[in-house]
């Protein structure tokens, strides 16, 4: 439904703008601009148009506002009141539009053609909004207007930023924060002057600072918030400091306010700096990071361009090695198969036990010769530059002393270097053992592995995601979980990816045995309430406020809520919730969490894209399981347990307690699910298949 904001001063006034009733039409009493994104954002949704019977007050807004409205309508009345001019109105009604405003929308007008106009714009007459056919806007930027010697910001739609000069006077470079902005409240000057004094000090721990800061700001109004981000970017450009820039970066990512288009500039902003090729290696893998636990910025566009920013490294560091000639399939080793990945840690971690699991099977029933090498590229301090809370992944430095891993009672070949990675000596190295032993082909594991991928010019290689995200990758062949979305054949047509090199294929899991046996009261768990286990070792950011809030709402139906593996977070709150303190526990990691969660009524999953590990053990026990419809656990469950939203998850919650057949009928299909995921043997034997018969297996 279109939603129409109707600006007049005419209370009597009342519209007919369309022949149909798909339109929802808002009447605002008054001519005040800078109220413009606050009725905005009430009302915030698709198909949202301004329209008003004052055409300046129109023109002003068409300037200012182009990327966040979809249309604007001059509607003709008896009144034509004139705006009182400020500075700035005087400039946008008597100023033509440059081309860097980069406005492609007219002005429509209804009735009667709009009169007065001191400059040149493109109207276009209709007789109902329904002859609109909306233009297809560019991507977003933030336009700051300049003029005067001041700087006044617009949409708060991005850090994007264009700086459009209205009068052609010198742009400063060196800004004042207090007196170069127009309508900037005192608040956010105390801020970016905070901050500044932060970045340029050698005496202050800037994270400590940096978080005291952040949770002020959190505390703003977005659109205040936006007007920060933008402000502190703009100064941060000017200062044209690399540094500077990657650490604000960091810094303005991290809030709760983030968009997607934040997030989309700042990645961007990667490819064309002048960072080196490590540099940007360590910033993809940190970003990619936030990505995997960030959900209001998980989404096919996000991964577009974090799969850009790594084709990018990708290249500058091919283009950096010599003699990658492609070793024809036909004179490779056909008993040999090299397995990457970017981290090895032990068989009680999900994705290493993966990797394991695979190679022992290859081994032991396809007869093959197996290689594993561990790049320790996951998450790599290598090109490590200054990052606002930088997360440092595990590295296993005993495996760099070994040439051998034991697993099922076989000694599988290893290989792992002593150097931080990627280091352009040791992925010589690995190309030349690949080009020397020549395997049939390489399985990758996980996404972004850069060695690999570089090895893949010599010998055919395969990716193999550890989630259900669509792989990051310059491999040959990519496997997908799932049959692809319509979300991902777009993220191939812009990556340039043929959909015949794809591979369908979803890992199985192995049978689990029972080790050891608890009870509830080895835990202190009570015996007359509904359990419900939410495992995952990123709860600090997965556990959202809106999620506690749901699933407070069910303690009335006699639940109970425990919190199993790493949450930091937990006590705290218990203090905000005291409802949560109450009628929750946190167990930290368990060695035997299989047979922990067979303690368990329900098993609920967080709004992310992992958490498949303890979801697979829940279901072992024909434990049901509630999901968002999106993730790892979504796919593993094959939509038999998804919601679309933590209100419907609320509800399914309470009819698990209060109806038992429900309840019986979807612990069998937890089972069925289970025994389906078993045959790895299968799994294996399929996949060589499709590789083999692949176009782009060469």
């Amino acid at each position: 439904m279109k939603t129409i904001l109707f600006f007049t001063d005419n209370k009597n006034t009342e519209i007919n703008l369309t022949s149909n009733d798909s339109c929802n039409i808002i009447y605002i009493f008054n001519y005040d601009i800078n109220n413009i994104l606050n009725v905005y954002q009430e009302h915030e949704k698709k198909d949202i148009y301004i329209c008003s019977d004052n055409i300046q007050f129109l023109i002003i807004a068409y300037r200012m506002y182009t990327q966040i409205f979809d249309a604007f309508i001059y509607h003709s009345s008896q009144t034509n009141k004139k705006l009182t001019e400020n500075e700035e109105h005087k400039l946008f009604l008597h100023t033509d539009i440059p081309v860097e405003e980069e406005i492609t929308i007219p002005i429509y007008y209804l009735k009667d053609e709009p009169k007065d106009l001191f400059i040149d714009i493109n109207l276009q007459k209709i007789h109902s909004i329904d002859n609109i056919s909306l233009i297809k806007k560019k991507p977003t930027f933030e336009k700051i207007f300049y003029f005067n010697n001041k700087y006044l910001i617009t949409t708060g739609v991005s850090i994007n930023i264009k700086v459009i000069n209205l009068d052609n006077s010198d742009v400063k470079q060196d800004i004042n924060v207090e007196s170069d902005f127009i309508h900037i409240e005192p608040i956010i000057v105390l801020h970016i002057n905070y901050i500044l004094n932060i970045l340029t000090s050698s005496d202050v721990d800037k994270g400590t600072a940096l978080n005291k800061s952040q949770l002020k700001i959190s505390k703003l109004p977005k659109i205040e918030q936006y007007k920060f981000f933008i402000i502190l970017k703009l100064i941060i450009n000017t200062k044209r400091n690399i540094i500077y820039d990657t650490f604000i970066n960091s810094f303005l990512i991290d809030f709760d306010s983030l968009t997607d288009s934040f997030f989309h500039t700042i990645i961007d902003e990667i490819q064309t700096s002048t960072l080196t090729k490590s540099n940007k290696y360590y910033l993809f893998w940190q970003y990619l990071r936030l990505y995997f636990i960030t959900p209001n910025i998980q989404s096919i566009s996000s991964q577009l361009h974090i799969a850009k920013l790594y084709r990018n490294v990708y290249n500058e560091y091919k283009d950096s090695l010599n003699d990658l000639t492609l070793i024809p399939k036909e004179n490779r080793n056909k008993n040999l198969i090299f397995i990457f990945t970017s981290q090895f840690l032990g068989s009680n971690h999900a994705p290493t036990k993966l990797i394991l699991e695979r190679a022992s099977y290859l081994i032991k029933d396809f007869n093959k010769d197996v290689l594993i090498i561990n790049t320790k590229e996951l998450i790599t301090q290598e090109g490590a530059v200054p990052f606002f809370k930088n997360f440092i992944a595990n590295d296993m430095q005993k495996y760099s002393n070994t040439n051998y891993v034991s697993y099922n009672d076989l000694e599988i070949p290893f290989y792992q270097p002593f150097s931080n990675m990627p280091n352009e000596g040791e992925i010589n190295n690995i190309l030349s053992i690949v080009k020397e032993y020549k395997p049939y082909f390489l399985l990758n594991f996980g996404s972004g592995n850069l060695t690999c991928d570089l090895c893949s010019n010599i010998i055919s290689s395969i990716t193999f995601p550890t989630t259900s995200d669509f792989p990051i990758s310059e491999s040959q062949i990519r496997i997908n979980r799932t049959m692809l979305s319509n979300d991902n054949k777009n993220l191939c047509k812009e990556l340039n990816i043929d959909e015949r090199s794809l591979i369908i294929s979803n890992p199985k899991n192995g049978y689990h045995e029972s080790k050891v046996t608890y009870s509830k009261e080895d835990y202190d768990l009570p015996n007359d309430k509904f359990l419900l286990s939410i495992v995952g070792n990123r709860l600090d950011n997965e556990v959202s406020d809106e999620f506690i809030l749901m699933i407070l709402n069910t303690i009335t139906e006699n639940t109970f809520i425990v919190f199993i593996g790493e949450f930091l977070r937990y006590s705290l709150l218990c203090d905000q919730f005291p409802l949560l303190k109450n009628n929750s526990k946190f167990l930290p990691y368990q060695d035997y969490l299989s047979d922990v969660l067979k303690l368990f009524d329900l098993h609920i999953n967080p709004d992310r894209i992992g958490g498949g590990h303890g979801a697979l053990y829940s279901i072992m026990h024909s434990i049901p399981i509630v999901t968002l419809d999106k993730g790892d656990v979504h796919t593993l469950t094959k939509n038999n347990f998804s919601v679309s939203s933590y209100n419907e998850m609320e509800q399914i919650i309470k009819r698990y307690i209060h109806d038992p057949l429900f309840y019986k009928e979807q612990s069998k299909i937890a089972h069925n699910i289970y025994e389906q995921e078993q045959d790895i043997k299968k799994e294996i034997s399929l996949l060589i298949e499709d590789i083999e018969k692949n176009p782009y297996f060469f």
